[in-house]
């Protein structure tokens, strides 16, 4: 299989050698532009809905026009300029920083950087965790706690959080958390589904599934083990479904009304 990847020079415009970082749609994920530092994940984009990256809600096709195109060896990651008179660049500097550049007379004119400063380091707030307005909590508050709470008040958010109550095979239910850069893809797999409600079923029927999402271009998305590096937006992203225990009479899947708050919780 060809692998093409976009590559860091050692120090940006002055030592064009090799540098630590490369940038590539990465075959081990559903469909996401991955940054990596040397072996280790540094920034991504979040998954393709068919518009944007979804980890990336600033992105719009006004003056380009993206797309992903699946093929018989993989997929492609193609761009062309609204105005074919423009000219733009794509540059991965040496630290890491992605900019789209377009040239306005002599001078190169930025469209977007990513990661750009609203982002946190990759997996910042562990398993379970998720960033909001420059901190980390527990991607559902009621249902989960820092796995260690010393570390989490001394700002060491690496070891993540944990449930509340262990998952059981019989008793549980969906948990939904709007606005989300859906978590590492690396252990999701897609499913073939044709409703949201299909993907739910298929999700409660495995109990490997612990988080689920539908969204457009990739339809159903499932997750079968921890998830991690997630981030919330107030406007952006998408819904994540999360698997959590229930008590005994609480039955699952029946729609309870909840007060909608930014790290809002609904049954579905």
């Amino acid at each position: 299989m060809l692998e093409i990847q976009l590559s860091s020079w050692n120090i940006t415009g002055i030592d064009p050698s090799p540098g630590q970082y490369v940038r590539k749609l990465d075959p081990t994920r559903r469909y996401e532009l991955v940054t990596y530092k040397g072996s280790e994940v540094f920034y991504r984009t979040g998954p393709w809905d068919g518009y944007r990256w979804n980890g990336f809600p600033k992105m719009t096709q006004d003056l380009v026009k993206f797309m992903v195109t699946p093929g018989e060896n993989g997929a492609y990651f193609w761009y062309e300029p609204r105005d074919p008179t423009v000219i733009w660049q794509q540059v991965l500097k040496s630290n890491g920083t992605t900019y789209r550049s377009y040239l306005n007379g002599s001078d190169w004119m930025e469209y977007w950087k990513a990661p750009d400063d609203s982002t946190p380091p990759y997996a910042l707030c562990g398993p379970y965790g998720i960033y909001l307005d420059g901190d980390c909590k527990c991607v559902v508050e009621d249902q989960f706690h820092p796995k260690n709470g010393k570390d989490w008040k001394n700002r060491i958010f690496s070891g993540g959080c944990e449930r509340n109550a262990a998952l059981n095979g019989t008793y549980y239910k969906f948990v939904s958390v709007g606005n989300v850069k859906l978590p590492d893809t690396m252990n999701a797999v897609s499913v073939e589904t044709k409703s949201k409600s299909e993907c739910n079923s298929w999700c409660r029927k495995n109990s490997s599934c612990m988080a689920y999402a539908y969204i457009g271009w990739q339809g159903c998305l499932a997750w079968l083990g921890d998830i991690i590096d997630m981030q919330q937006y107030l406007d952006g992203g998408d819904t994540l479904y999360i698997r959590v225990a229930a008590k005994k009479d609480n039955p699952i899947n029946v729609p309870i009304a909840w007060v909608p708050v930014l790290l809002h919780s609904c049954y579905s």
